[in-house]
């Protein structure tokens, strides 16, 4: 598999010491990430005209795809991408801590000024992983790309990526030119217009701010789930079905999957425990290459 096509504007991010990046090619739009210190990269998703393609598991999330050494080469021999490893590392800082314990972040070595306006990264890191709809890609940070105004007051997201809790991009959006301008005003939320203050107060003001401190991340909480109706516990007891000899604790699928005319085995595993919550059970899926997904949403009977 080869990839062509041009590097688009506003996806080159760096997280450590790893660049995620699209390239457009004709319908279709490939995202990747590239080590900076290693001969590797990792395909992640595609967007084509009819939705989301991930690999092995197509329209719903699933992990990256590693590609072979030569196609890593080819793709960190693009400039874009050689000048964004040699770069300097991301400088986070932390503009303000929600009572939700929501940090927002800014990335004060990306600030940038163009034709009048600044570029920068923003974040928001988040006490716990959640799941993003309508792909259900683990996050625990959002990182977007604003295009701000300072005289003006108005803003765009050009770009935005979820992260899940290894610095992995999972998810993404790139508005671009087409980014929606908006006016910041009361109706801005308070994190951004904490985060637009600090982007606009200056350098020595950023340099300022506490250095962010990467934290760990728990998983959501079941309470939060919808527990079973009383409708459906009372079906399930009029059923008269014998109680389950044995508890499922893990369902392992294996194939194969082709793409550009190629085969590759697959195997997927999927690991089911009881929650503290009656009837809600929490999955842990381990794909092909070895990495885990938690899904802790899932309502399972076995009748």
């Amino acid at each position: 598999m080869s990839f062509g096509g041009k590097l688009v504007e506003h996806s080159l991010l760096r997280i450590d010491d790893h660049v995620s990046f699209a390239l457009e090619d004709g319908p279709e739009t490939r995202n990747f990430t590239v080590s900076c210190d290693a001969e590797q990269a990792w395909l992640l998703y595609t967007d084509l005209r009819t939705g989301r393609s991930y690999p092995v598991t197509g329209p719903r999330f699933g992990v990256r795809k590693e590609l072979v050494e030569r196609q890593a080469q080819a793709l960190k021999a693009l400039p874009e991408v050689e000048r964004a490893c040699r770069a300097a590392r991301p400088d986070w800082r932390e503009v303000q801590r929600s009572p939700d314990g929501t940090f927002t972040l800014i990335d004060i070595a990306s600030v940038d000024t163009s034709d009048g306006a600044l570029f920068f990264w923003g974040a928001f890191d988040y006490p716990r992983m959640d799941f993003d709809l309508p792909y259900r890609a683990p996050f625990g940070q959002k990182r977007e790309r604003f295009r701000l105004e300072c005289q003006t007051k108005s803003y765009a997201q050009v770009s935005g990526f979820d992260i899940d809790e290894r610095g992995r991009v999972t998810d993404g959006r790139i508005d671009g030119a087409k980014a929606k301008s908006n006016a910041i005003g009361t109706d801005t939320n308070s994190d951004y217009q904490a985060l637009f203050k600090a982007a606009c107060g200056g350098a020595s003001a950023a340099q300022a701010l506490p250095v962010f401190a990467p934290r760990a991340k728990s998983m959501p909480d079941p309470r939060g789930l919808t527990a079973l109706s009383p409708e459906v516990t009372a079906a399930v007891s009029r059923s008269g079905l014998p109680p389950a000899p044995k508890r499922l604790k893990r369902v392992v699928l294996e194939g194969t999957w082709t793409r550009d005319g190629k085969t590759t085995p697959t195997r997927s595993e999927v690991q089911i425990e009881p929650d503290a919550t009656a009837s809600l059970f929490r999955t842990r899926t381990r794909e092909a290459d070895g990495h885990g997904v938690n899904s802790p949403r899932s309502q399972v009977w076995l009748i």
